[in-house]
């Protein structure tokens, strides 16, 4: 009797301090890792919705890009910070391949993590440089036949989600080429523009401007319908039906973070990406807004690690130990 009043006298304790701690948050910047580079979909979706945050929290929060391993340092530096609040994860759909890319993680990606929400969804283009004599998804893949083994694809990394776009395309495709992986998407389209590659997917954000200025060709997109956006993109699933590949973004945090105060989180990442100019923004971008409850986003993550290590076994792709 004396061990159960002792134990609901702590939890009662542990609520009433979490309660606390709540009502005083924020009360000192916040600081989002990003595991991707700047000019990145997730960079541009933490940019655009943090002013956002910051004027409504009235505390600062600082972007901090740690690209690198498909997403792992960043994740790894958010994992082993204190679960206050204070210290939160950007990252994309790379969160939910390495669990099969990768044989053993530093972390679990359920376990060791608060889900905050899903901040948005974004298909990517089949770019190829200009110089490159294919006009269409059906022309590029004739080509890519006709030169097995020849074209080279850039990536934003080993394992990324648009290097594991690119293996599902190639597979459906029947095609062959040479996977060139970079350290960010920004790298990957500098050597597509300069004809060190041949052709990347990359999303929307990061590459709409250098399309609109013909510095590359757009020829398909990765949804199964086209994007508003860009209405005279057709979808690669025209071509190749049935293929799709959509990267999302999403916010995280340590885990154990307090409810309360993931709630907080929770309803002003909401608020902020409902917020016309952000969603116009982003709209703009190509970035789909989602917004949404935490336990709704872990459940959204469990399936993506389900759908993704599937492709990760059919492309046979693999990592760098």
């Amino acid at each position: 009797m004396r061990l159960a009043v002792a134990v609901i006298l702590l939890a009662l304790q542990l609520g009433l301090m979490a309660s606390a701690h709540a009502q005083s948050f924020p009360n000192r910047a916040i600081r989002l890792v990003i595991t991707l580079p700047p000019g990145s979909a997730a960079d541009i979706v933490a940019r655009l919705f943090a002013p956002h945050m910051a004027e409504r929290f009235k505390q600062n929060l600082v972007i901090d890009n740690r690209p690198g391993a498909s997403g792992i340092i960043g994740t790894e530096i958010v994992k082993n910070a204190r679960a206050d609040g204070y210290t939160l994860l950007v990252t994309s759909s790379s969160f939910a391949i390495s669990p099969t890319l990768y044989s053993k993680l530093p972390y679990d990606p359920i376990q060791d993590f608060t889900f905050i929400g899903k901040a948005g969804s974004t298909p990517s283009l089949l770019l190829v440089n200009p110089q490159l004599p294919a006009y269409s998804v059906r022309d590029f893949i004739a080509l890519a036949k006709a030169r097995p083994g020849e074209l080279r694809f850039g990536s934003s990394g080993n394992g990324s989600s648009v290097h594991l776009t690119a293996e599902l395309f190639n597979s459906l495709a029947g095609i062959k080429a040479i996977h060139v992986p970079y350290k960010g998407a920004a790298l990957t389209l500098n050597d597509l523009v300069a004809g060190q590659v041949q052709f990347a997917f990359s999303s929307i954000a990061a590459s709409n401007a250098l399309v609109r200025s013909g510095r590359l060709r757009a020829l398909g997109v990765t949804a199964l319908n086209r994007h508003k956006e860009l209405p005279d993109v057709p979808s690669i699933a025209e071509t190749l039906p049935g293929y799709e590949a959509i990267v999302w973004i999403g916010v995280f945090g340590p885990a154990a973070l307090p409810r309360p105060i993931v709630d907080i989180l929770n309803q002003a990442l909401n608020d902020s990406l409902s917020a016309p100019e952000v969603s116009a923004r982003l709209a703009a971008a190509g970035v789909t807004v989602s917004t949404g409850t935490p336990d709704e986003f872990r459940a959204y993550v469990r399936t993506e690690i389900g759908k993704w290590g599937q492709i990760v076994k059919t492309s046979g792709a693999r990592a760098e130990q």
